[in-house]
């Protein structure tokens, strides 16, 4: 069935079918052969209705159907054919095989599968336009009328299709090239992403009024149009559109079988401003951005001092422009409310020259609900210090608004600079100078290359974050490249609180390179990790730390508890402070419940399981931590399975497994390389596999070389070595320790007295609690 007519002046016509039916014998030489039925069905006067439409237009039609010689009635699994059709359209003869008894399910144009794409021939045409109706459990097929009143009468229930007619007044540039037309719906729609297509085989309007009809040919059900966004594709390519969003107060209802008449003046589309005629960027009526044009022009609508409100109404491809950070000028004072509304921009490219290459410039406000996908930011020499995807800063120093980020991710995409003076890049942000939040957001599929030589900071999400700024449930899943402060989530941390935060991917650099930070000041780690992935340092000197958490805790002091590095190779060959947790932890740092788990480093001077150099006399110190698996192979001395040189530093409660391949070095031991005055080792063991033919080699420490220190109630698993490999005094810093294989390490840890609130020693194997 397709249209045969348009009524001007009525909104709403309900698409309705009656019919009677008469049985007859086929003749008596077919024996055996099924009762032939006939059905009249016709479409009545009656049911017409005009009722509130969302019209910006005072133009209102209506569609009808007619019959057609190729329409089919199906009930049950019986088709019936037309015989005949009346000359006015309305009224249809069909035949078919007895269907049998009920009860009945009778449909109308059963092949009725998908309404996502359609054609229309061209401007203001009907000819595409189909119909489908079913009743479903009806008691009896006689007297039969697709209708709702016809379906209750017995016992069934009625759905049929709706059209829905847009009238469109467009510029005329415009006009003349529309190709396709997208509606979006809000809900109750049952089609591929609420979205149906019509496209136009003969292009543009076809009179001078700049006037677009167009019909879609809607599913079965009622649909419910509080909203509709409406796209006009001028181009070949799906970016080249212009969008108009409308809201409906009350909402609109489409019922099933009915025709939704729309007018839209859209005649300054090509505008900022075009999405309704009272969005104008306001907290209660923001802009709101639906393609790419609309997008180019949020710059010039950005005010200094004042918040701009911006929501996105659809899915943004940014293909073929060079975009230009909305923020990017002196003084950056431009306040930002930007709700992605869980949309995407893709294909963002920035290539200019400009102030925090990115997407905002400087974020100063909110963004929110948004998915970044397949960015490509290119950092050139000059203004570009800081950058990233989303922003080169949230936030700046003077700290006039808090910046908050929240629900957004970046994936697919690449950062990269193309000389050596850029200096912060981060792949979500570059900077964050002050206070801001960052919560639920994410990097996926992600690079990050530096070329920087100076000082400079390079992440997997943010490369330096100082003020109070707050991390939680983020994480990263990005290569880093980068000179000095490398980090698989950021390069440094001045300040901040960083909680259930994780990164992976390959980070590499000359020195502070690790797996989730490179060097921190005053930073509080709850719960965060860096897996599956690796980290390669090349430089060889005294402050090249680098490992699977943190390459330096520097002396301010940082607080980290029940953070871990696991799966993952760490490759210094010529660092100097080097381990599976932390590089150099310096005093004042507290770390707690953290560990390194199957970490495999290839180290040098001065490396450990979980701590290279470590001086956390102070604050607590290393407690309740722990290395489990992995391998360490020396490139240098000072080698031990859970801290490669301690002085004045405090380790308790806390154990190794690690197996060490020591090669020719020296001062190797399977918990401790090399102690050097100060330090307080208690309640501790090692179990691991030590392979070494340099001297010094111990089963618990290498050597001491600077006394006090104090090792008391400590296990060293192993009847192959000693329990110290020499050094000054080594036996007199011993207490109350055990070394060998007799019995258990849990019940020799419950001889030398182990609290019992702190392990569980009923294994064989002690578990801290």
């Amino acid at each position: 069935m397709k249209t045969n007519m348009r009524i001007v002046l009525v909104s709403v016509a309900f698409l309705a079918i009656a019919s009677g039916c008469v049985k007859e014998n086929q003749m008596p030489n077919n024996e055996g052969a099924n009762h032939k039925v006939t059905i009249f069905a016709s479409i009545p006067d009656e049911g017409m209705e005009t009722k509130v439409t969302p019209s910006q237009d005072a133009i209102k039609t209506a569609v009808k159907l007619a019959w057609e010689n190729t329409d089919y009635i199906y009930i049950n699994s019986e088709q019936f054919s037309v015989v005949s059709i009346s000359a006015d359209g309305k009224t249809a003869e069909f035949s078919g095989d007895d269907p049998g008894s009920g009860p009945y399910n009778i449909s109308y144009s059963k092949d009725f599968s998908s309404v996502v794409d359609q054609t229309q021939t061209q401007d203001g045409s009907l000819d595409h336009l189909k119909y489908a109706a079913a009743i479903s459990g009806a008691d009896s097929y006689e007297n039969l009328s697709f209708s709702s009143t016809w379906a209750t009468a017995h016992g069934a229930t009625f759905t049929s299709s709706s059209v829905l007619e847009l009238r469109a007044k467009l510029p005329a540039s415009i006009a003349s090239s529309v190709q396709k037309v997208i509606f979006t719906f809000p809900e109750n729609i049952t089609v591929d992403n609420k979205r149906i297509t019509v496209s136009l085989t003969t292009p543009g309007v076809q009179s001078g009024d700049n006037i677009l009809d167009v019909y879609a040919t809607l599913p079965d059900g009622i649909i419910n149009l509080p909203n509709i966004l409406v796209q006009f594709q001028v181009g070949d390519n799906a970016y080249e559109k212009y969008s108009a969003y409308r809201e409906f107060a009350p909402a609109n209802v489409i019922a099933a079988g009915t025709t939704q008449y729309l007018g839209i003046d859209c005649s300054n589309i090509e505008s900022y401003a075009n999405a309704s005629n009272t969005n104008i960027g306001e907290s209660s009526n923001p802009y709101l951005i639906g393609d790419q044009n609309q997008m180019r022009e949020i710059r010039d609508n950005l005010v200094k001092g004042e918040t701009t409100y911006i929501k996105l109404v659809d899915d943004i491809d940014m293909t073929g422009f060079d975009w230009e950070p909305l923020n990017c000028d002196d003084e950056f004072k431009k306040f930002v409310n930007f709700d992605g509304q869980n949309h995407t921009i893709a294909n963002l490219t920035v290539s200019g020259n400009y102030n925090y290459p990115s997407l905002f410039g400087v974020l100063y406000g909110t963004c929110k609900n948004l998915i970044i996908d397949n960015a490509d930011v290119t950092v050139y020499a000059g203004k570009s210090y800081k950058s990233g995807i989303l922003a080169g800063y949230a936030g700046t120093a003077d700290a006039l608004t808090t910046s908050v980020v929240q629900n957004v991710t970046v994936k697919n995409s690449a950062i990269k600079s193309t000389d050596t003076n850029s200096r912060t890049m981060g792949a979500l942000v570059g900077q964050v100078p002050m206070a801001a939040t960052f919560t639920n957001c994410h990097v996926v599929n992600t690079t990050v290359t530096q070329k920087g030589t100076a000082t400079c900071h390079a992440g997997g999400f943010v490369g330096y974050a100082q003020g109070e700024a707050i991390f939680t449930d983020c994480d990263t899943d990005a290569d880093v490249t980068g000179n000095e402060f490398a980090g698989g989530f950021a390069g440094y941390i001045g300040k901040g609180t960083f909680t259930r935060c994780y990164s992976s991917g390959d980070v590499s650099g000359t020195k502070h390179v690790a797996g989730f930070v490179g060097k921190t000041e005053a930073a509080t780690f709850e719960a965060c990790g860096y897996s599956d992935s690796k980290v390669t340092a090349t430089d060889n000197t005294k402050n090249a730390q680098s490992a699977g958490f943190v390459g330096n805790a520097a002396a301010t002091g940082s607080t980290f508890t029940n953070c871990y590095a696991k799966d993952c190779v760490i490759v210094a060959e010529l660092g100097q402070r080097i381990a599976g947790f932390v590089g150099q932890a310096d005093s004042g740092n507290s770390f707690s419940g953290c560990y390194a788990k199957n970490v495999n480093i290839t180290g040098a001077l001065n490396t450990g399981g979980f701590v290279g150099v470590d001086y956390t006399k102070t604050n607590g110190g290393i407690n309740k931590c722990y290395v489990e698996g992995g391998t360490l192979t020396a490139k240098g001395n000072n080698i031990g399975g859970f801290a490669g040189y301690p002085e004045n530093a405090t380790i308790t409660n806390s154990y190794s497994t690690m197996t060490i391949n020591g090669g020719t070095y020296s001062l190797v031991g399977g918990f401790v390389g090399n102690c050097r005055g100060g330090n307080t080792i208690t309640s501790c063991f090692e179990s691991g596999a030590i392979t070494c033919t340099g001297t010094t080699v111990g089963a618990f420490f290498g050597s001491v070389t600077v006394v006090p220190t104090s090792i008391d109630k400590c296990i060293a698993w192993n009847n192959a070595l000693n329990f110290a490999g020499g050094g000054e005094d080594a036996s007199a810093v011993i207490t109350n320790c055990y070394i060998g294989t007799s019995g258990t390490i849990s019940s020799q840890a419950t001889t030398l007295g182990w609290d019992g609130s702190i392990w569980n020693l009923s294994g064989d194997v002690p578990v801290l609690k």
